[in-house]
Protein backbone atom coordinates (compact mmCIF):
# COMPACT_ATOMS: atom_id res chain seq x y z
CA UNK A 1 0.00 0.00 0.00
CA UNK A 2 2.82 2.40 0.84
CA UNK A 3 4.53 1.62 -2.47
CA UNK A 4 1.26 2.16 -4.38
CA UNK A 5 0.62 5.53 -2.72
CA UNK A 6 4.19 6.72 -3.28
CA UNK A 7 4.12 5.57 -6.91
CA UNK A 8 0.83 7.39 -7.51
CA UNK A 9 2.20 10.56 -5.90
CA UNK A 10 5.33 10.42 -8.06
CA UNK A 11 3.21 9.88 -11.20
CA UNK A 12 1.11 12.94 -10.32
CA UNK A 13 4.27 14.98 -9.66
CA UNK A 14 6.00 14.16 -12.96
CA UNK A 15 2.74 14.80 -14.81
CA UNK A 16 2.83 18.46 -13.72
CA UNK A 17 6.52 19.05 -13.00
CA UNK A 18 7.15 20.49 -16.47
CA UNK A 19 5.68 23.81 -15.32
CA UNK A 20 7.86 24.09 -12.20
CA UNK A 21 11.22 25.88 -11.83
CA UNK A 22 11.37 26.75 -15.52
CA UNK A 23 13.15 30.01 -14.74
CA UNK A 24 16.02 28.25 -12.91
CA UNK A 25 18.96 27.43 -15.24
CA UNK A 26 19.88 23.74 -15.58
CA UNK A 27 17.09 22.70 -13.21
CA UNK A 28 14.54 23.69 -15.87
CA UNK A 29 16.00 21.18 -18.35
CA UNK A 30 15.94 18.37 -15.78
CA UNK A 31 12.33 18.89 -14.69
CA UNK A 32 11.22 19.41 -18.28
CA UNK A 33 12.76 16.06 -19.21
CA UNK A 34 10.85 14.47 -16.32
CA UNK A 35 7.57 15.94 -17.65
CA UNK A 36 5.39 12.89 -18.32
CA UNK A 37 2.61 14.63 -20.21
CA UNK A 38 4.64 15.38 -23.36
CA UNK A 39 6.03 11.87 -23.63
CA UNK A 40 2.72 10.08 -23.10
CA UNK A 41 0.65 12.40 -25.30
CA UNK A 42 3.15 11.99 -28.14
CA UNK A 43 2.88 8.20 -28.01
CA UNK A 44 -0.90 8.23 -27.64
CA UNK A 45 -1.18 10.48 -30.70
CA UNK A 46 0.70 7.90 -32.77
CA UNK A 47 4.28 9.21 -32.87
CA UNK A 48 6.86 6.87 -31.33
CA UNK A 49 10.30 8.34 -30.62
CA UNK A 50 13.40 6.82 -29.05
CA UNK A 51 13.37 9.73 -26.61
CA UNK A 52 9.90 8.83 -25.28
CA UNK A 53 10.63 5.10 -25.15
CA UNK A 54 13.96 5.77 -23.40
CA UNK A 55 12.19 8.02 -20.91
CA UNK A 56 9.87 5.24 -19.72
CA UNK A 57 12.68 2.67 -19.67
CA UNK A 58 14.99 5.00 -17.71
CA UNK A 59 12.31 5.98 -15.17
CA UNK A 60 11.32 2.33 -14.68
CA UNK A 61 14.96 1.21 -14.49
CA UNK A 62 15.82 3.84 -11.87
CA UNK A 63 13.04 2.76 -9.54
CA UNK A 64 13.82 -0.94 -9.97
CA UNK A 65 17.52 -0.27 -9.33
CA UNK A 66 16.76 1.84 -6.25
CA UNK A 67 14.46 -0.91 -4.96
CA UNK A 68 17.18 -3.55 -5.44
CA UNK A 69 19.73 -1.37 -3.62
CA UNK A 70 17.29 -0.78 -0.77
CA UNK A 71 16.44 -4.48 -0.35
CA UNK A 72 20.11 -5.44 -0.66
CA UNK A 73 21.00 -2.98 2.07
CA UNK A 74 18.40 -4.47 4.42
CA UNK A 75 19.72 -7.96 3.76
CA UNK A 76 23.47 -7.30 3.83
CA UNK A 77 23.70 -4.24 6.08
CA UNK A 78 25.88 -2.14 3.75
CA UNK A 79 27.48 1.06 5.00
CA UNK A 80 25.84 4.42 4.32
CA UNK A 81 28.77 5.43 2.14
CA UNK A 82 28.35 2.28 0.02
CA UNK A 83 24.61 2.95 -0.33
CA UNK A 84 25.21 6.57 -1.28
CA UNK A 85 27.76 5.49 -3.87
CA UNK A 86 25.39 2.94 -5.42
CA UNK A 87 22.51 5.44 -5.53
CA UNK A 88 24.84 8.01 -7.11
CA UNK A 89 25.96 5.55 -9.78
CA UNK A 90 22.32 4.83 -10.69
CA UNK A 91 21.45 8.54 -10.93
CA UNK A 92 24.58 9.37 -12.93
CA UNK A 93 23.92 6.52 -15.34
CA UNK A 94 20.29 7.60 -15.72
CA UNK A 95 21.35 11.22 -16.31
CA UNK A 96 23.83 10.17 -18.97
CA UNK A 97 21.27 8.00 -20.76
CA UNK A 98 18.67 10.76 -20.54
CA UNK A 99 21.10 13.31 -21.98
CA UNK A 100 22.10 10.98 -24.82
CA UNK A 101 18.53 10.01 -25.69
CA UNK A 102 17.40 13.69 -25.65
CA UNK A 103 20.09 14.90 -28.04
CA UNK A 104 18.24 15.90 -31.26
CA UNK A 105 20.89 14.16 -33.34
CA UNK A 106 20.20 10.83 -31.57
CA UNK A 107 16.39 10.84 -31.61
CA UNK A 108 14.68 8.53 -34.10
CA UNK A 109 10.96 8.64 -34.91
CA UNK A 110 8.30 6.31 -36.19
CA UNK A 111 4.96 7.78 -37.23
CA UNK A 112 2.27 5.13 -36.72
CA UNK A 113 -0.64 7.22 -38.07
CA UNK A 114 -2.11 6.01 -41.36
CA UNK A 115 -1.47 9.25 -43.25
CA UNK A 116 1.77 10.10 -41.39
CA UNK A 117 -0.02 13.14 -39.96
CA UNK A 118 2.49 13.52 -37.11
CA UNK A 119 5.27 14.07 -39.62
CA UNK A 120 5.91 17.14 -41.77
CA UNK A 121 4.46 16.60 -45.23
CA UNK A 122 6.67 16.11 -48.28
CA UNK A 123 6.47 19.76 -49.33
CA UNK A 124 7.88 20.96 -46.00
CA UNK A 125 10.40 18.11 -45.81
CA UNK A 126 11.74 19.32 -49.16
CA UNK A 127 12.24 22.74 -47.57
CA UNK A 128 14.10 21.34 -44.56
CA UNK A 129 16.34 19.28 -46.83
CA UNK A 130 17.81 22.56 -48.15
CA UNK A 131 18.84 23.70 -44.67
CA UNK A 132 21.08 20.90 -43.46
CA UNK A 133 24.54 22.14 -44.45
CA UNK A 134 24.88 25.11 -42.09
CA UNK A 135 23.85 26.06 -38.54
CA UNK A 136 20.25 27.23 -38.23
CA UNK A 137 19.47 29.74 -35.49
CA UNK A 138 16.27 31.37 -34.31
CA UNK A 139 16.88 34.52 -32.27
CA UNK A 140 14.13 35.87 -30.03
CA UNK A 141 14.46 39.66 -29.84
CA UNK A 142 12.38 40.30 -26.73
CA UNK A 143 11.32 43.89 -26.09
CA UNK A 144 10.35 43.84 -22.42
CA UNK A 145 7.91 46.70 -23.07
CA UNK A 146 5.88 44.55 -25.48
CA UNK A 147 2.82 42.73 -24.18
CA UNK A 148 4.01 39.54 -25.92
CA UNK A 149 6.97 39.26 -23.51
CA UNK A 150 4.95 37.81 -20.64
CA UNK A 151 3.55 35.12 -22.94
CA UNK A 152 6.78 33.62 -24.24
CA UNK A 153 9.77 35.92 -23.80
CA UNK A 154 10.72 35.02 -20.23
CA UNK A 155 13.14 32.25 -19.21
CA UNK A 156 10.31 30.12 -17.83
CA UNK A 157 8.98 29.75 -21.39
CA UNK A 158 12.23 28.75 -23.12
CA UNK A 159 11.51 25.02 -23.15
CA UNK A 160 7.95 25.63 -24.32
CA UNK A 161 9.27 27.83 -27.13
CA UNK A 162 11.66 25.09 -28.25
CA UNK A 163 8.81 22.63 -28.40
CA UNK A 164 7.02 24.89 -30.92
CA UNK A 165 9.70 23.81 -33.40
CA UNK A 166 9.57 20.17 -32.32
CA UNK A 167 8.36 18.90 -35.71
CA UNK A 168 11.26 20.68 -37.42
CA UNK A 169 14.05 19.62 -35.05
CA UNK A 170 13.32 16.05 -36.15
CA UNK A 171 14.69 16.99 -39.59
CA UNK A 172 16.89 19.93 -38.49
CA UNK A 173 18.63 18.79 -35.29
CA UNK A 174 21.12 21.69 -35.57
CA UNK A 175 18.36 24.23 -34.89
CA UNK A 176 19.22 26.47 -31.92
CA UNK A 177 17.25 29.12 -30.03
CA UNK A 178 18.84 32.30 -28.70
CA UNK A 179 17.33 35.15 -26.65
CA UNK A 180 18.18 38.85 -26.66
CA UNK A 181 16.30 41.05 -24.18
CA UNK A 182 16.13 44.79 -24.85
CA UNK A 183 13.92 47.82 -24.45
CA UNK A 184 12.92 50.43 -27.03
CA UNK A 185 9.91 52.53 -27.88
CA UNK A 186 6.86 50.74 -29.32
CA UNK A 187 3.62 52.18 -30.79
CA UNK A 188 2.20 54.85 -28.43
CA UNK A 189 -1.16 53.12 -27.97
CA UNK A 190 0.44 49.94 -26.62
CA UNK A 191 -0.84 48.37 -23.42
CA UNK A 192 2.31 49.06 -21.38
CA UNK A 193 1.90 52.83 -21.76
CA UNK A 194 -1.75 52.72 -20.77
CA UNK A 195 -0.91 50.70 -17.66
CA UNK A 196 2.01 52.95 -16.67
CA UNK A 197 1.04 56.57 -17.43
CA UNK A 198 3.94 58.99 -17.34
CA UNK A 199 6.64 56.31 -17.52
CA UNK A 200 8.82 55.95 -20.60
CA UNK A 201 12.24 54.72 -21.64
CA UNK A 202 14.70 53.49 -19.03
CA UNK A 203 12.50 54.02 -15.91
CA UNK A 204 9.68 52.04 -17.48
CA UNK A 205 12.10 49.33 -18.63
CA UNK A 206 13.50 48.99 -15.09
CA UNK A 207 10.00 48.59 -13.71
CA UNK A 208 9.10 45.91 -16.28
CA UNK A 209 12.39 44.06 -15.73
CA UNK A 210 11.69 43.93 -12.00
CA UNK A 211 8.15 42.71 -12.64
CA UNK A 212 9.45 39.92 -14.88
CA UNK A 213 12.31 38.98 -12.56
CA UNK A 214 14.98 39.90 -15.12
CA UNK A 215 18.39 41.40 -14.37
CA UNK A 216 18.28 44.89 -15.88
CA UNK A 217 22.05 44.83 -16.40
CA UNK A 218 21.57 42.11 -19.04
CA UNK A 219 18.96 44.08 -20.99
CA UNK A 220 20.18 46.03 -24.03
CA UNK A 221 19.27 49.69 -24.40
CA UNK A 222 17.98 51.19 -27.71
CA UNK A 223 21.46 52.11 -28.96
CA UNK A 224 22.86 48.66 -28.22
CA UNK A 225 20.04 46.74 -29.90
CA UNK A 226 20.28 48.94 -33.03
CA UNK A 227 23.92 47.90 -33.44
CA UNK A 228 22.78 44.27 -33.47
CA UNK A 229 19.60 44.40 -35.59
CA UNK A 230 17.31 47.00 -37.15
CA UNK A 231 13.79 46.43 -35.84
CA UNK A 232 12.31 49.74 -36.96
CA UNK A 233 10.25 48.09 -39.70
CA UNK A 234 8.81 45.81 -37.00
CA UNK A 235 8.01 48.84 -34.77
CA UNK A 236 10.58 47.49 -32.27
CA UNK A 237 8.14 44.79 -31.20
CA UNK A 238 9.08 41.40 -29.78
CA UNK A 239 9.98 39.40 -32.87
CA UNK A 240 12.01 36.35 -33.81
CA UNK A 241 14.53 36.13 -36.62
CA UNK A 242 15.67 33.02 -38.47
CA UNK A 243 19.24 33.02 -39.76
CA UNK A 244 20.97 30.52 -42.04
CA UNK A 245 24.15 30.85 -44.07
CA UNK A 246 24.13 34.66 -43.85
CA UNK A 247 20.45 35.10 -44.75
CA UNK A 248 17.85 36.29 -42.24
CA UNK A 249 14.07 36.36 -42.15
CA UNK A 250 11.64 37.56 -39.50
CA UNK A 251 9.21 35.14 -37.88
CA UNK A 252 6.64 36.92 -35.76
CA UNK A 253 4.28 36.28 -32.87
CA UNK A 254 0.62 37.03 -33.49
CA UNK A 255 -2.68 38.18 -32.03
CA UNK A 256 -4.08 37.31 -29.61
CA UNK A 257 -0.86 37.83 -27.59
CA UNK A 258 0.99 34.56 -27.10
CA UNK A 259 -0.07 33.01 -30.42
CA UNK A 260 2.93 31.08 -31.71
CA UNK A 261 3.85 30.72 -35.39
CA UNK A 262 2.10 27.83 -37.12
CA UNK A 263 3.89 25.11 -39.06
CA UNK A 264 3.02 27.04 -42.24
CA UNK A 265 4.51 30.28 -40.90
CA UNK A 266 7.74 28.54 -39.86
CA UNK A 267 8.02 26.65 -43.14
CA UNK A 268 7.51 29.87 -45.14
CA UNK A 269 10.27 31.65 -43.18
CA UNK A 270 12.60 28.68 -43.71
CA UNK A 271 11.86 28.52 -47.43
CA UNK A 272 12.61 32.24 -47.87
CA UNK A 273 16.15 31.50 -46.66
CA UNK A 274 16.84 29.50 -49.81
CA UNK A 275 14.18 30.72 -52.28
CA UNK A 276 13.24 34.17 -53.54
CA UNK A 277 10.02 35.29 -51.88
CA UNK A 278 7.31 36.43 -54.33
CA UNK A 279 7.00 40.22 -54.34
CA UNK A 280 3.61 41.75 -55.05
CA UNK A 281 3.51 45.21 -56.63
CA UNK A 282 0.36 47.03 -55.47
CA UNK A 283 -0.54 49.65 -58.07
CA UNK A 284 -1.38 53.11 -56.71
CA UNK A 285 -2.08 56.58 -58.03
CA UNK A 286 -5.75 56.26 -58.95
CA UNK A 287 -7.37 55.69 -55.55
CA UNK A 288 -7.07 51.91 -55.90
CA UNK A 289 -7.74 49.48 -53.06
CA UNK A 290 -4.42 49.06 -51.26
CA UNK A 291 -2.87 47.63 -48.10
CA UNK A 292 -4.66 50.15 -45.88
CA UNK A 293 -6.49 49.23 -42.66
CA UNK A 294 -9.95 50.49 -43.64
CA UNK A 295 -12.85 48.24 -44.59
CA UNK A 296 -11.91 48.44 -48.28
CA UNK A 297 -8.20 47.88 -47.61
CA UNK A 298 -6.35 44.58 -47.80
CA UNK A 299 -4.16 44.88 -44.71
CA UNK A 300 -5.52 41.96 -42.69
CA UNK A 301 -5.54 39.42 -45.51
CA UNK A 302 -2.36 40.49 -47.29
CA UNK A 303 0.11 42.47 -45.18
CA UNK A 304 -0.83 42.39 -41.48
CA UNK A 305 2.06 41.56 -39.15
CA UNK A 306 -0.30 40.56 -36.32
CA UNK A 307 -2.36 37.97 -38.23
CA UNK A 308 -0.70 34.58 -38.69
CA UNK A 309 -2.83 33.86 -41.78
CA UNK A 310 -1.86 37.03 -43.68
CA UNK A 311 0.21 36.51 -46.80
CA UNK A 312 3.09 38.62 -45.46
CA UNK A 313 3.48 36.03 -42.68
CA UNK A 314 3.34 33.22 -45.19
CA UNK A 315 6.08 34.15 -47.61
CA UNK A 316 4.93 37.20 -49.61
CA UNK A 317 6.42 40.68 -49.77
CA UNK A 318 4.55 43.82 -50.85
CA UNK A 319 5.58 47.09 -52.46
CA UNK A 320 3.62 50.03 -53.83
CA UNK A 321 4.02 50.86 -57.52
CA UNK A 322 2.85 54.13 -59.16
CA UNK A 323 2.79 53.08 -62.81
CA UNK A 324 2.00 56.56 -64.15
CA UNK A 325 5.18 58.05 -62.70
CA UNK A 326 7.58 55.15 -62.22
CA UNK A 327 8.69 52.01 -64.03
CA UNK A 328 7.54 48.70 -62.60
CA UNK A 329 10.54 47.25 -60.67
CA UNK A 330 12.18 44.22 -62.21
CA UNK A 331 11.80 42.14 -59.03
CA UNK A 332 7.99 42.39 -59.01
CA UNK A 333 6.53 38.91 -59.53
CA UNK A 334 2.81 39.69 -59.22
CA UNK A 335 1.18 43.00 -60.10
CA UNK A 336 -2.05 43.78 -58.22
CA UNK A 337 -4.45 46.28 -59.81
CA UNK A 338 -7.56 46.70 -57.65
CA UNK A 339 -10.49 48.97 -58.53
CA UNK A 340 -8.91 52.16 -59.92
CA UNK A 341 -11.20 55.22 -59.73
CA UNK A 342 -9.78 57.10 -62.75
CA UNK A 343 -8.09 56.50 -66.09
CA UNK A 344 -4.44 55.50 -66.28
CA UNK A 345 -2.19 57.65 -68.43
CA UNK A 346 -0.92 56.33 -71.73
CA UNK A 347 2.50 55.90 -70.10
CA UNK A 348 1.02 53.91 -67.22
CA UNK A 349 -0.94 51.64 -69.57
CA UNK A 350 2.18 51.08 -71.67
CA UNK A 351 4.17 50.07 -68.60
CA UNK A 352 1.47 47.58 -67.61
CA UNK A 353 1.31 46.22 -71.18
CA UNK A 354 5.10 45.79 -71.25
CA UNK A 355 4.96 44.03 -67.88
CA UNK A 356 2.39 41.57 -69.27
CA UNK A 357 4.37 41.09 -72.48
CA UNK A 358 7.40 40.09 -70.41
CA UNK A 359 5.44 37.07 -69.16
CA UNK A 360 4.93 38.19 -65.56
CA UNK A 361 1.89 37.42 -63.44
CA UNK A 362 -1.03 39.76 -62.82
CA UNK A 363 -4.12 40.04 -60.60
CA UNK A 364 -6.90 42.43 -61.64
CA UNK A 365 -9.86 43.17 -59.35
CA UNK A 366 -12.80 45.04 -60.86
CA UNK A 367 -15.88 46.82 -59.51
CA UNK A 368 -19.13 47.78 -61.24
CA UNK A 369 -18.71 51.55 -61.39
CA UNK A 370 -15.02 51.53 -62.28
CA UNK A 371 -14.57 48.59 -64.63
CA UNK A 372 -14.21 50.95 -67.59
CA UNK A 373 -10.80 52.03 -66.27
CA UNK A 374 -9.59 48.43 -66.42
CA UNK A 375 -10.96 47.71 -69.91
CA UNK A 376 -7.78 48.99 -71.69
CA UNK A 377 -5.78 46.48 -69.64
CA UNK A 378 -7.96 43.36 -69.93
CA UNK A 379 -9.45 43.78 -73.42
CA UNK A 380 -6.12 43.04 -75.23
CA UNK A 381 -6.03 39.80 -73.24
CA UNK A 382 -9.36 38.69 -74.72
CA UNK A 383 -11.43 39.58 -71.63
CA UNK A 384 -14.47 41.85 -71.89
CA UNK A 385 -16.73 43.09 -69.11
CA UNK A 386 -20.42 42.28 -69.48
CA UNK A 387 -22.67 45.39 -69.29
CA UNK A 388 -25.23 45.78 -66.52
CA UNK A 389 -25.19 44.64 -62.91
CA UNK A 390 -25.76 41.10 -61.67
CA UNK A 391 -28.50 40.85 -59.04
CA UNK A 392 -30.54 38.28 -57.14
CA UNK A 393 -33.87 38.51 -55.35
CA UNK A 394 -33.19 35.61 -52.99
CA UNK A 395 -31.12 37.55 -50.45
CA UNK A 396 -32.59 38.30 -47.04
CA UNK A 397 -31.47 41.55 -45.35
CA UNK A 398 -28.76 42.01 -48.00
CA UNK A 399 -28.44 44.26 -51.03
CA UNK A 400 -29.63 42.69 -54.28
CA UNK A 401 -26.09 42.77 -55.74
CA UNK A 402 -24.75 40.52 -52.99
CA UNK A 403 -24.44 37.19 -54.80
CA UNK A 404 -22.62 33.89 -54.43
CA UNK A 405 -20.01 33.11 -57.04
CA UNK A 406 -19.95 29.38 -57.78
CA UNK A 407 -16.50 27.77 -57.83
CA UNK A 408 -16.11 25.82 -61.08
CA UNK A 409 -15.05 22.19 -61.33
CA UNK A 410 -12.12 23.19 -63.55
CA UNK A 411 -10.54 25.18 -60.73
CA UNK A 412 -10.06 21.97 -58.69
CA UNK A 413 -7.48 20.62 -61.13
CA UNK A 414 -5.98 24.04 -61.88
CA UNK A 415 -5.42 24.82 -58.22
CA UNK A 416 -4.66 21.18 -57.33
CA UNK A 417 -7.05 21.42 -54.41
CA UNK A 418 -8.31 17.91 -53.68
CA UNK A 419 -10.23 19.21 -50.71
CA UNK A 420 -12.37 21.39 -52.98
CA UNK A 421 -13.67 18.50 -55.07
CA UNK A 422 -16.22 17.31 -52.53
CA UNK A 423 -17.51 20.84 -51.92
CA UNK A 424 -17.69 21.67 -55.64
CA UNK A 425 -19.67 18.49 -56.36
CA UNK A 426 -22.01 18.87 -53.39
CA UNK A 427 -25.68 19.73 -53.83
CA UNK A 428 -25.28 23.38 -52.84
CA UNK A 429 -21.85 23.80 -54.44
CA UNK A 430 -18.79 25.70 -53.24
CA UNK A 431 -19.43 29.45 -53.27
CA UNK A 432 -17.70 32.75 -52.54
CA UNK A 433 -19.57 35.92 -51.52
CA UNK A 434 -19.34 38.83 -53.95
CA UNK A 435 -20.85 42.29 -53.62
CA UNK A 436 -21.47 44.15 -56.86
CA UNK A 437 -19.90 41.44 -58.99
CA UNK A 438 -18.73 42.22 -62.51
CA UNK A 439 -19.51 39.66 -65.22
CA UNK A 440 -17.04 38.81 -67.97
CA UNK A 441 -16.88 37.11 -71.33
CA UNK A 442 -13.75 35.99 -73.12
CA UNK A 443 -12.45 34.95 -76.54
CA UNK A 444 -9.25 33.50 -77.95
CA UNK A 445 -7.40 36.80 -78.26
CA UNK A 446 -4.10 37.31 -76.50
CA UNK A 447 -2.78 33.79 -76.92
CA UNK A 448 -3.90 32.68 -73.46
CA UNK A 449 -5.72 29.55 -72.40
CA UNK A 450 -8.68 30.75 -70.35
CA UNK A 451 -10.76 29.02 -67.69
CA UNK A 452 -13.42 29.94 -65.15
CA UNK A 453 -12.72 30.11 -61.44
CA UNK A 454 -16.12 31.57 -60.50
CA UNK A 455 -19.40 31.68 -62.42
CA UNK A 456 -22.93 32.86 -61.69
CA UNK A 457 -25.62 30.62 -60.24
CA UNK A 458 -29.01 30.14 -61.91
CA UNK A 459 -31.01 32.45 -59.63
CA UNK A 460 -29.24 35.66 -60.76
CA UNK A 461 -30.34 38.19 -63.35
CA UNK A 462 -28.82 41.24 -65.05
CA UNK A 463 -30.10 44.80 -64.79
CA UNK A 464 -28.92 47.85 -66.71
CA UNK A 465 -27.08 50.47 -64.67
CA UNK A 466 -28.40 54.01 -64.55
CA UNK A 467 -25.14 55.21 -66.10
CA UNK A 468 -25.53 52.87 -69.10
CA UNK A 469 -27.42 54.57 -71.89
CA UNK A 470 -29.00 53.21 -75.02
CA UNK A 471 -29.95 49.66 -75.88
CA UNK A 472 -27.63 47.04 -74.42
CA UNK A 473 -27.38 43.42 -75.45
CA UNK A 474 -27.84 41.35 -72.29
CA UNK A 475 -26.69 37.72 -72.22
CA UNK A 476 -29.15 34.88 -71.70
CA UNK A 477 -28.34 33.49 -68.24
CA UNK A 478 -30.62 30.50 -68.69
CA UNK A 479 -28.28 29.12 -71.35
CA UNK A 480 -24.79 29.78 -69.96
CA UNK A 481 -23.55 31.19 -66.66
CA UNK A 482 -21.50 34.37 -66.68
CA UNK A 483 -17.85 34.29 -65.70
CA UNK A 484 -17.09 36.14 -62.47
CA UNK A 485 -13.41 35.22 -62.14
CA UNK A 486 -11.29 34.10 -65.08
CA UNK A 487 -7.81 32.58 -65.06
CA UNK A 488 -5.43 32.96 -67.99
CA UNK A 489 -2.17 31.15 -68.60
CA UNK A 490 0.34 30.71 -71.40
CA UNK A 491 3.95 29.73 -71.88
CA UNK A 492 6.40 32.60 -72.32
CA UNK A 493 9.77 31.06 -73.00
CA UNK A 494 10.22 28.29 -70.44
CA UNK A 495 7.95 29.94 -67.85
CA UNK A 496 4.19 29.78 -67.47
CA UNK A 497 2.56 33.18 -67.20
CA UNK A 498 -0.51 33.33 -64.97
CA UNK A 499 -3.16 36.06 -64.83
CA UNK A 500 -6.34 36.19 -62.77
CA UNK A 501 -9.18 38.67 -63.32
CA UNK A 502 -11.88 38.80 -60.64
CA UNK A 503 -15.12 40.76 -60.92
CA UNK A 504 -15.02 41.87 -57.28
CA UNK A 505 -12.40 43.84 -55.35
CA UNK A 506 -13.89 43.30 -51.88
CA UNK A 507 -13.58 39.53 -51.42
CA UNK A 508 -10.13 39.93 -49.80
CA UNK A 509 -10.90 43.23 -48.07
CA UNK A 510 -10.76 43.84 -44.33
CA UNK A 511 -14.52 44.38 -44.26
CA UNK A 512 -15.23 41.07 -45.99
CA UNK A 513 -12.87 39.31 -43.58
CA UNK A 514 -15.12 40.31 -40.68
CA UNK A 515 -18.19 38.81 -42.36
CA UNK A 516 -19.51 35.96 -40.22
CA UNK A 517 -20.64 32.64 -41.62
CA UNK A 518 -19.80 30.01 -44.24
CA UNK A 519 -19.46 32.60 -47.01
CA UNK A 520 -16.77 34.35 -44.99
CA UNK A 521 -14.81 31.10 -44.70
CA UNK A 522 -15.09 30.41 -48.42
CA UNK A 523 -13.80 33.85 -49.36
CA UNK A 524 -10.83 33.51 -47.02
CA UNK A 525 -9.86 30.17 -48.53
CA UNK A 526 -10.15 31.25 -52.17
CA UNK A 527 -8.23 34.54 -51.88
CA UNK A 528 -4.94 33.05 -50.61
CA UNK A 529 -5.31 30.19 -53.09
CA UNK A 530 -5.43 32.68 -55.96
CA UNK A 531 -2.17 34.21 -54.73
CA UNK A 532 -0.60 30.78 -54.42
CA UNK A 533 -1.50 30.03 -58.03
CA UNK A 534 -0.04 33.38 -59.11
CA UNK A 535 3.11 32.60 -57.10
CA UNK A 536 3.53 29.44 -59.18
CA UNK A 537 2.41 27.33 -56.19
CA UNK A 538 5.54 28.27 -54.19
CA UNK A 539 3.81 30.22 -51.38
CA UNK A 540 1.88 30.00 -49.05
CA UNK A 541 3.09 26.66 -47.73
CA UNK A 542 0.54 23.96 -46.95
CA UNK A 543 1.06 21.60 -44.03
CA UNK A 544 -1.83 19.34 -45.03
CA UNK A 545 -1.37 15.66 -45.78
CA UNK A 546 -3.10 13.54 -48.34
CA UNK A 547 -6.39 12.37 -46.88
CA UNK A 548 -7.46 8.75 -46.85
CA UNK A 549 -11.03 7.51 -47.04
CA UNK A 550 -10.15 4.41 -45.01
CA UNK A 551 -10.92 3.97 -41.32
CA UNK A 552 -13.03 7.10 -41.03
CA UNK A 553 -16.22 5.27 -40.04
CA UNK A 554 -16.99 2.64 -37.41
CA UNK A 555 -20.09 0.60 -38.24
CA UNK A 556 -21.53 -0.67 -34.99
CA UNK A 557 -25.09 -1.82 -34.25
CA UNK A 558 -26.74 -2.22 -30.85
CA UNK A 559 -25.78 -5.91 -30.59
CA UNK A 560 -22.13 -5.15 -31.34
CA UNK A 561 -22.14 -2.37 -28.76
CA UNK A 562 -23.53 -4.78 -26.15
CA UNK A 563 -20.76 -7.27 -26.85
CA UNK A 564 -18.11 -4.56 -26.55
CA UNK A 565 -19.53 -3.48 -23.19
CA UNK A 566 -19.58 -7.09 -22.02
CA UNK A 567 -15.97 -7.68 -23.06
CA UNK A 568 -14.45 -4.45 -21.75
CA UNK A 569 -16.63 -3.84 -18.67
CA UNK A 570 -17.23 -7.41 -17.45
CA UNK A 571 -15.05 -10.08 -19.04
CA UNK A 572 -11.63 -8.38 -18.97
CA UNK A 573 -12.04 -6.89 -15.45
CA UNK A 574 -13.33 -10.28 -14.25
CA UNK A 575 -10.32 -12.16 -15.62
CA UNK A 576 -7.96 -9.65 -14.02
CA UNK A 577 -9.77 -10.00 -10.68
CA UNK A 578 -9.53 -13.80 -10.77
CA UNK A 579 -5.80 -13.61 -11.58
CA UNK A 580 -5.26 -11.20 -8.70
CA UNK A 581 -7.19 -13.41 -6.22
CA UNK A 582 -5.26 -16.53 -7.25
CA UNK A 583 -1.93 -14.68 -7.09
CA UNK A 584 -2.63 -13.24 -3.62
CA UNK A 585 -3.93 -16.60 -2.38
CA UNK A 586 -0.80 -18.45 -3.50
CA UNK A 587 1.40 -15.76 -2.03
CA UNK A 588 -0.30 -15.88 1.39
CA UNK A 589 -0.14 -19.68 1.29
CA UNK A 590 3.65 -19.48 1.16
Amino acid sequence: MVAAVITTAIMVLINFIGNLWQDVPYINDIVYWLYLNHKSSEIVSGLISTQSVSYFLIITGVFIAVTIIRLSNKKKGKSKLRNLLEYSVVLLLATGLASFSSNPYNIKFYDMTRGKHKTLNKEIQAITSQLKEHPLKITFYVNILDIYTAGSGLPKHYNKNYRVFHQFTRFLPQLELEYVHFYDTIPPKSQVYRDNPGLFGKPLAKKMAAAYGLDFENILNPAEIKKMVDLSAEENRYVTQVSYNGKKEFLRLYNPPGTYPSVENIAAAFKKLTTKAPKVGVVTGHDECTLSKGDEGYNQVLSSREDDSSLSNNGFKFEYVAVDTNDIPEDIDILLIADPKSTYTATGLKRIANYIAEGKNLLVLAELENRKYLAPIVNPLGIHFVPGKITTQKNVNLVDTHIKGLVSAESVSRFKERGWERRVNSRIGFTMPMTGAVGMSYNNEGGFEKWNLLVTRKEVSIEKLATEKGSLSMPNLSENPISLAVGLDRMVGNKQQRIMIVGDSEFISNGERLYNGNQYNSGRSIGPRIFKWLANDEFPISSRHKTSSEDHTLNLNRTGLSWLMLIYMVLIPGVLTVIAVVFLGRRKGK
